[in-house]
C-alpha cells in the first residue's frame, strides 16, 4: 500500500499546517502523532521512531522534521538524529549523528538549517556546545559554537534568521531565566538576549511567522513539583526580557509545541493532569490557552515539528 499523503486533504479543505509530536516518556516511547493545527480534535497516529527517543530536540523545514539526541531505552544518552517527511505518514528514518551523545536538548531552525543546543551528557552534567545540520540532506552534525552557559531542558524559538534558547537547567534542580541567541545562517557563539519573566525548564515553545516566540508551561523549581501554567512571549528579532502572555489550561512541564503562521499548539506534559492535553493559542495576541483535544498516548518529554517555521 502506498504511503498516505496528508497534503491532498490539507489543500482540498483549505486547512493548513501539519504538526507532529514525537517520542516521549510514559506510554509514548517510539510513538509519533499528528494534528492539523488550524482545526481542533484529537491527535492521530503518524508512525514510529526507530527506537525509544525522548527529551530530544526537534527542528524542521517546510517538508521534513528531524529529532536530535535524547534518551533511549534504559535512559541511555543518544547521538542519533532521525527524520520524517512531515506530510507523509510513516516511520522515521536514520539521518546521522550528533557530535556527542546528549539528552534534554533543544533545537531551533531556519528554512534550511537546524541547530541543536546544550543538553545533558552525564547525571546533571550539561553541554554548552551547539551542533547544526542541513535539514534537507542527511549526514552527521557539524559544530556551530557554544552557548553562553552549560544548559539542558531549554526552550527554543526561531525566525528564518535568528534562534533564541530560553531558560533551562544548569545544575541539579536549578532552573534559570537566562536567554541567549544565535544567527542561524552563520556559526559562532551565542549572545545574551535577556531574561524570562519566570525561571523555568522543560517548557513548550512556539513561534509565529511575524517573529514572536511564546514559552509555555515548564518547571519553575526543578524536580516534579514545580510545574507552571504560565506562558510568556518575546519578540525574536529584538533583545529583551519576556512578557506575560497568559496561562495554559493545566499546569505542566515536559510538553512540546507545534505551530503554523498564527496558531501554536502545546501538547501533553507532566504531572498526570496534563499527560494527554493539547492546548492552542493565537500567537499574535495574548490571553489564556484553549483546549484543542488530546494526544493518542499519554506522556511527556516529546519534541514537536511542523511545516515551515
Amino acid at each position: 500500500m502506498p504511503p498516505l499523503i496528508l497534503n491532498p486533504y490539507r489543500f482540498a479543505s483549505g486547512i493548513s499546517g501539519v504538526g507532529i509530536y514525537a517520542g516521549g516518556e510514559d506510554a509514548r516511547d517510539e510513538a509519533m502523532d499528528y494534528i492539523i493545527i488550524d482545526t481542533t480534535g484529537n491527535a492521530t497516529d503518524f508512525g514510529d521512531l526507530p527506537t525509544e527517543q525522548r527529551r530530544m530536540g526537534g527542528s524542521h523545514d517546510a517538508t521534513r522534521g528531524c529529532w536530535m539526541g535524547g534518551w533511549g531505552a534504559g535512559g541511555v544518552k543518544m547521538e542519533e538524529i532521525t527524520y520524517i517527511t512531515l506530510t507523509t505518514l510513516g516511520d522515521a528514518l536514520d539521518f546521522g549523528d550528533l557530535i556527542n551523545e546528549r539528552s534534554s536538548t533543544c533545537a531551533c531552525n531556519s528554512e534550511t538549517r537546524g541547530v541543536c543546543a546544550g543538553g545533558e551528557g552525564g547525571y546533571y552534567s550539561y553541554y554548552y556546545t551547539m551542533d547544526y545540520i542541513t535539514i534537507a540532506s542527511t549526514g552527521n552534525a557539524t559544530s556551530f559554537g557554544d552557548m553562553t552557559e552549560r544548559k539542558g531542558m531549554r526552550g527554543a524559538v526561531s525566525t528564518a534568521t535568528r534562534g533564541v534558547f530560553c531558560g533551562g537547567n544548569g545544575s541539579h534542580y536549578n532552573t534559570d531565566e537566562m536567554m541567549d541567541y544565535i544567527t542561524i545562517a552563520s556559526t559562532g557563539n551565542a549572545t545574551d538576549f535577556g531574561d524570562l519573566d519566570i525561571p523555568r525548564e522543560h517548557m513548550g515553545s512556539v513561534n509565529s511567522s511575524a517573529g514572536r516566540g511564546v514559552l509555555c508551561g515548564g518547571n519553575r523549581i526543578g524536580g516534579e513539583s514545580g510545574a507552571t501554567e504560565n506562558c510568556e512571549y518575546i519578540t525574536i528579532a529584538t533583545t529583551g526580557n519576556g512578557t506575560d502572555f497568559g496561562d495554559l489550561t493545566v499546569a505542566r512541564e515536559g510538553q512540546a509545541g507545534a505551530n503554523n503562521a498564527t496558531r501554536g499548539c502545546i501538547s501533553s506534559g507532566h504531572p498526570s493532569a496534563g499527560h494527554s492535553v493539547i492546548d492552542y493559542i493565537t500567537i499574535a495576541s495574548t490571553g489564556n490557552a484553549t483546549d484543542f483535544g488530546d494526544m493518542a498516548e499519554n506522556g511527556y518529554g516529546m519534541a514537536g515539528a511542523n511545516e515551515g517555521l
